[in-house]
């Protein structure tokens, strides 16, 4: 027969056994219920991957939805009968009314808002237009898409300007409305974003209009000369390796690529652009300061 004290060893294994008879009998005791919470949380992850999946799902078919209504209003704006350009402006209004409803607060819904706008204008609608892109820019938070809707208001009133050219408060609205979208497109560091560089196109194409070729003439120069969006010194667009996509959902990514390869071919657009406009009205200025001078 064993005498003696008990080593602490045989102490520790007698705690572990202890513990694990202690465990099992736990387990056992709350069985039901410990499967029911391994349930709960085995359902919980199992819909928050639906509805991940979901929420994928409905932001591919806005996009799907909004760049279909899109196709349909540039249709609008080729359609070749009188009564074309009416009945597909009054399908995209009703479709993206239904975008909207659908969509909530979404990017969808957002530039569903615009496209609407802009189905109004086309109709030259003009009231309507320019109540639809001011509740457009309520709701925008990005400074590009708040540059976008003052831009598009610049167009509603220059549309107006121009079915009552004795009004110049409506020239004055719509120039104050493109300077405020060049602004808004305009970095810290002064570069010009594609929506600012727009702004100052449509600006530059009022002066114009309006026979100002002296401020005309000053915009497209900053135009040329700034060399926009990535600085005068800028040559080529950036590759791909050198943006900064760390950390980014692949669909921000594609978004990222794809909005500087836009602005590398804008670039080139507006300053070929610039260039052609203002060679057009350079003899005119040659002529506004010998008639200023007489």
């Amino acid at each position: 027969m064993r005498t003696g004290h008990v080593t602490r060893k045989e102490l520790k294994t007698d705690e572990v056994a202890e513990a694990g008879r202690s465990l099992f009998e736990f387990l056992h005791d709350h069985r039901t219920r410990i499967l029911m919470v391994a349930g709960v949380i085995l359902a919980a992850l199992v819909l928050f991957r639906l509805a991940s999946g979901f929420a994928v799902g409905r932001r591919l078919d806005a996009a799907t939805e909004v760049s279909r209504v899109r196709e349909i209003l540039l249709e609008a704006t080729r359609g070749e009968e009188p009564g074309d350009r009416e009945r597909i402006s009054n399908s995209v209004i009703a479709r993206c009314d239904d975008i909207i409803a659908s969509y909530g607060s979404t990017d969808a819904a957002l530039e569903a808002l615009y496209i609407k706008g802009s189905a109004y204008q086309l109709l030259r609608e003009l009231d309507e237009a320019e109540s639809v892109f001011k509740a457009y820019l309520e709701k925008a938070q990005r400074s590009e898409d708040r540059a976008k809707g003052q831009t598009a208001l610049g167009y509603v009133y220059e549309d107006r300007y121009f079915r009552d050219r004795g009004n110049q408060d409506w020239s004055r609205q719509a120039k104050e409305a493109y300077q405020k979208a060049r602004e808004l497109g305009t970095d810290l560091d002064g570069r010009l974003s594609y929506q600012a560089c727009y702004a100052m196109m449509s600006l530059a194409r009022l002066h114009t209009a309006m026979e100002e070729f002296d401020q005309a003439a000053e915009i497209y120069r900053e135009i040329v000369e700034k060399r926009p969006f990535y600085g005068k010194d800028y040559q080529a667009p950036p590759d791909v390796e050198t943006l900064d996509l760390a950390g980014k959902s692949r669909d921000e990514q594609v978004k990222i690529v794809h909005g500087n390869l836009r602005e590398a071919l804008a670039q080139l657009s507006f300053e070929r652009e610039a260039k052609a406009r203002l060679e057009e009205i350079e003899p005119r200025l040659g002529k506004t300061v010998e008639a200023t001078t007489q």
